[in-house]
């Protein structure tokens, strides 16, 4: 079980910054929020309470302003006393850092007591961006504070350049327009619904799972991976569009055949970059493509909204490239270890290739349960060694 790591002024520990840690998430995350790299602006309170975390790992300035946030949740069994950075698998999991917390204030504060108290004998992060701005610094401060960072690699994720493309030409191809046009004539009476902001309802979320009901993920998977049919991805969906700020940034485009649900395009949109979160269509109708139908026409909306960079994540990479998609960044999922000779008993595990999508829910550790034992068993002796030097 993690110590409660106690709060003090940065006036009483002599350093630029408080340390403290928060039950729940508080709303002061919502202001970092606003004042760190616009791509990352959801890392909002709701973000993470939708998440499900339980406990926040505060840094303030000597002026009260919040500096950096882990809002995390336990992971695996209580006996290992592991702790996981929350949030949706997609688009990132990654906590908010200000550019005021300096590097060697940074590693100070992965070195204080209170923080290796809060986070636990190991700490997960992912999967992020290997070049995400606080995950890098992360990763550069934490071995000098103590850590050892385990890392493995899940892809590459594949960016579309919307305005580089435009900027060669008509885009998308009057072909490939004339193609989707042709489509839509075969299906029939098509129309569009397109969800945003004050938009979000139930009946919206029960459309979306429908099409995912008569996708290939409901027929040749278990639906775990089902963003809407799954109800705890749906749960986590409509917390986070019960904040108003979120619910602005998540949209939606329906493509309805008859008035019935048949394919949708699902997004995060933060200034004029678009994480295309998730897309589905049903299986009946795949001849004449309604999913591809569904993109273009959704890609128009965005262009329309001023959206100039379209990030679609890892997987599928023969589609993305077919639209005009290139390899982005890796991306990583990172376990930050206290102990040494732990990490080493782990890193055989962790940074073996991952090909079945493991991962997906931040509070599991991927590891059977013998292995689960060992942790805890290793974590108890050398926690206990700790104490008796």
């Amino acid at each position: 079980m993690n110590l409660p790591a106690s709060a003090a002024t940065a006036d009483q520990t002599g350093q630029p910054f408080a340390v403290s840690v928060a039950a729940g998430v508080p709303d002061a995350l919502d202001r970092l929020a606003g004042s760190i790299d616009l791509d990352h602006g959801f890392l909002r309170a709701a973000w993470f309470r939708a998440a499900g975390a339980d406990s926040t790992l505060l840094a303030n300035g000597a002026d009260g302003a919040l500096l950096a946030a882990f809002p995390t949740a336990r992971a695996g069994p209580a006996a290992i006393g592991a702790r996981a950075v929350v949030g949706a698998y997609w688009p990132f999991r990654t906590v908010p850092i200000s550019q005021r917390l300096g590097d060697a204030e940074l590693e100070a504060l992965l070195a204080d007591p209170r923080t290796r108290a809060a986070l636990g004998p190991l700490w997960r992060m992912g999967p992020f961006y290997e070049d995400d701005p606080a995950g890098a610094r992360l990763i550069e401060a934490a071995p000098k504070a103590g850590w050892t960072i385990l890392t493995r690699s899940l892809g590459n994720t594949f960016v579309l350049e919307v305005a580089e493309l435009r900027a060669q030409g008509p885009w998308p191809r009057p072909s490939t327009l004339k193609r989707i046009r042709n489509y839509e004539r075969q299906l029939g009476e098509v129309s569009y619904e397109r969800i945003s902001g004050g938009d979000w309802s139930p009946a919206v979320f029960d459309a979306l799972a429908e099409i995912e009901a008569a996708s290939w993920i409901a027929s040749r998977t278990d639906g775990s991976g089902a963003k809407f049919l799954n109800a705890a991805s749906r749960a986590f969906w409509e917390k986070a569009a019960s904040d108003p700020v979120l619910a602005e940034m998540m949209s939606a485009l329906i493509l309805r055949v008859g008035g019935k649900p048949a394919a949708f395009c699902f997004d995060l949109n933060v200034g004029t970059l678009q994480y295309s979160i998730a897309g589905s269509y049903e299986a009946a109708l795949a001849k004449l493509k309604p999913g591809k139908i569904a993109t273009y026409r959704n890609i128009e909306w965005a262009l329309e909204r001023g959206i100039t960079r379209i990030d679609w994540g890892a997987g599928d990479g023969g589609y993305k490239s077919e639209i005009g998609a290139v390899k982005g960044p890796r991306i990583v999922d990172c376990l930050f270890v206290r102990n040494a000779f732990v990490a080493s008993m782990l890193r055989p595990r962790w940074e073996r290739p991952v090909t079945d999508g493991s991962g997906d829910d931040a509070r599991k550790l991927p590891l059977s349960r013998r292995e689960l034992l060992l942790l805890a068993s290793l974590i108890t002796a050398a926690t206990a060694g700790a104490l008796a030097e």
